[in-house]
């Protein structure tokens, strides 16, 4: 993996500079009332030219920024890997270098990360310059800054116990640095030293100058003083080196329309644009307590480890269930607030239900009349693992409701619902904003887990009493005249996720890595015996085998994966002798995010090796990174990715295995339309070549 992005990156862009005055005042241009006459028409051409120019190296610039994020998204997705795989390692040398591998990545990507948002920061205060009410001073102080940052910010190799490593720093300038995990060299900031070939003087002064209209950045200070919920220390959060406050923000474009115009808005906005900006979080709660702005939902407390940590903040669902009981926004989690229709709603779903799954002890609460099912709400919960700030793993718990308001398609085609309940087909809940139908639960970082285990199963332990009692007493609305019951149908989650929360013994990080090993695998599925191997490596039950009469199929549901009952089910209805199906896999993550990357890959080398006539690889790749633009751009899209290489498909060579190599799983999306588009134009009718038309099956 090549280190030498910065370096050459910025050798490649030219973004050399002066030492110092980088950014002088802008000329003013000067103004004139009187149309520009023939003859100064090679001036407004040379303008152009310069207009052209200055694009083009804001185009530059954005490159080099996304070149550093994708480098740091590559060695986030390494590292993750490796975090997944290092508790499977015996205790002992390999485990020890496994994580100081762990650590050297983290520095790694820490840095390129430091490096990205500063060149953001830039470019945020560049288009304040474009505010027409910025006043002089506040352009000198804001000029004055730029400079500074220039002068200030240099960008040099280092090893990784942080000694100079000037010859790797030379040799990844020339293009010929490569990274080993093991071994790396880290990228530092370093501060107070100027370094002329690292200056983006010029570059930063033509984008003040030609920056666009309409711009609406702004830049944020650096809020490591503040305390707030995202940097509060001990916490486990990554906020104390956050350098964006969401709330500050927000304040800061309030403070914007105010200044505009300061009689064309409420008294609220106006005492939120009021708000001191360095403690901003906690002035926006106030206002937004004040009127009515905020969800009155308690905070709960619990020990999961030392200090800080033994009041540890979390939220039960069932008080979110009871303020969407009180202020009549049931339909956020059951897509209608009316009472009535919901009763006969949550009865038809409840039939349809027992129809499927007879063997779901809900049933029995039911016929003991413990609950009633007009007014019991199916819900999901759903584990995933985002990102903070500094992009540091961060497990999230949420609720919501299994029935909604539908989707867009399906609204568009039933914009009503029958008459007869019996013939409603059902809406999911996917339309509306998902602030208003996800409800959270509980966040925490990985590092927060690996320095406290058993922290995770401790919330869980407390989300799953919650939830016990939601289905077997219920929750009152606080006028008492409605009780509701909610019954957690199964958790959702990729396949990391459901591991952490089952207890997984037989996981996917059991598949067998060779033919043979001193131990025989003991299952790669936690719903059939899929992998399991006999004496000497024989496999009983073939994973690879996706036949109608696979041996896996018969062993569905015969061996739970765990030895002791995961915290999640304790107490909790689930389906009698079935109960791993409470481990659901989410569909769109597993697609997004797997089944998708690796068909993609396959399907997308194929095309461009067999219809594409580019002489090169490069070449291929180019070509198709501007049809799949252009398509999005007809399309109305985001494309997300604007350029596309080897990397981008993780594609080596010739005798590597393709797989889409993007972190939004909005890409994937986006690629599976685009790959249907390339089908219809190049092989539908120009080839009888029979993998093709199985890709075109498959895409279709």
């Amino acid at each position: 993996m090549a280190i030498d992005v910065c370096c050459q990156g910025k050798t490649r862009l030219g973004l050399t500079g002066p030492t110092k005055g980088g950014l002088d005042k802008l000329p003013e241009q000067p103004e004139s009332e009187e149309d520009p006459s023939d003859d100064e028409d090679g001036k407004r051409g040379k303008s152009a030219v310069e207009l052209t120019q200055g694009q083009q190296e804001l185009n530059s610039f954005k490159k080099f920024s996304d070149s550093l994020l994708s480098k740091s998204a590559k060695m986030h997705n390494l590292l993750s890997e490796l975090e997944d795989f290092i508790p499977n390692i015996p205790d002992g040398a390999d485990k020890k270098k496994a994580h100081r591998t762990a650590t050297a990545l983290e520095k790694i990507i820490e840095v390129l990360e430091k490096e990205s948002e500063s060149m953001e920061v830039c470019r945020a205060e560049c288009s304040m310059l474009n505010n027409k009410n910025i006043s002089e001073k506040d352009k000198e102080r804001l000029l004055k800054k730029l400079d500074d940052h220039l002068q200030k910010t240099t960008v040099q190799l280092c090893d990784h116990n942080g000694n100079d490593s000037e010859e790797p720093a030379q040799k990844a300038a020339e293009g010929s640095g490569e990274l080993n995990a093991s071994t790396a060299p880290v990228l530092h900031i370093r501060r107070g030293e100027v370094v002329t070939y690292m200056r983006p003087g010029d570059l930063l002064t033509k984008l003040a100058e030609q920056v666009a209209n309409g711009c609406d950045s702004v830049y944020i200070d650096n809020s490591a003083s503040t305390r707030s919920c995202r940097n509060a220390a001990n916490t486990g959060g990554e906020g104390a080196l956050n350098r964006k406050v969401p709330c500050k923000h927000v304040v800061e474009i309030a403070q914007a329309a105010v200044t505009e115009n300061p009689h064309a808005h409420t008294a609220a906005l106006r005492e939120f644009a009021a708000v001191n900006e360095s403690d901003a979080e906690m002035g926006a709660l106030r206002v937004f307590r004040k009127y009515g702005l905020s969800a009155p939902v308690p905070v709960r407390r619990v020990n999961i480890g030392p200090g800080p940590l033994q009041q540890f903040p979390y939220l039960d669902f069932s008080g979110w269930v009871r303020y969407l009981l009180d202020n009549k926004r049931l339909g956020q989690l059951c897509g209608t607030d009316d009472i009535g229709q919901m009763n006969i709603l949550l009865k038809e779903f409840w039939a349809r239900y027992r129809a499927v799954e007879p063997d779901y002890e809900l049933w029995e609460l039911a016929d003991a009349g413990k609950l009633d099912l007009r007014f019991t709400l199916p819900i999901y919960s759903h584990s995933d693992e985002g990102r903070t700030l500094k992009k540091k793993a961060f497990w999230i718990l949420s609720c919501h409701g299994a029935l909604g308001t539908g989707t867009a398609k399906h609204v568009a085609n039933v914009p009503e619902p029958p008459e007869r309940v019996q013939d409603d087909e059902m809406r999911l809940n996917f339309s509306g904003n998902t602030w208003g139908t996800q409800f959270l639960v509980s966040v925490m970082t990985r590092n927060l887990q690996n320095q406290h285990p058993g922290s995770m199963q401790t919330v869980i332990k407390s989300f799953t009493k919650d939830m016990r009692k939601l289905v077997t007493e219920g929750v009152t609305s606080t006028d008492g005249s409605i009780r509701v019951w909610c019954a957690h149908l199964c958790t959702k989650g990729d396949l990391p996720a459901l591991i952490r929360l089952g207890n997984f013994e037989r996981n996917y990080a059991r598949c067998p890595k060779q033919s043979f090993s001193k131990k025989s695998c003991i299952g790669i599925c936690h719903l059939c015996l899929g992998g399991v191997e006999g004496p000497n490596n024989v496999p009983l039950y073939p994973w690879e085998d996706f036949g109608r009469q696979a041996a896996w199929r018969q062993t569905m549901f015969q061996e739970v994966p765990w030895q002791d009952e995961p915290e999640i089910l304790i107490g909790i209805p689930t389906i009698a002798r079935a109960q791993e199906a409470f481990f659901a896999v989410d569909v769109w993550h597993t697609f997004h995010y797997g089944v998708a990357k690796n068909f993609l890959g396959s399907a997308l080398i194929m095309l461009i090796t067999h219809f594409f006539h580019d002489n090169s690889w490069e070449a291929k790749f180019t070509h198709l990174a501007s049809e799949y633009v252009a398509f999005c751009k007809s399309r109305k899209l985001t494309p997300y990715i604007t350029e596309m290489s080897r990397d981008t498909f993780s594609f080596d060579s010739d005798k590597a295995f393709p797989i889409g190599h993007w972190s939004k799983g909005a890409v994937s999306s986006n690629m599976m339309l685009f790959l249907a588009d390339l089908l219809q134009r190049l092989v539908v009718g120009n080839t009888n070549d029979e993998k093709f038309h199985l890709i075109v099956f498959c895409s279709s």
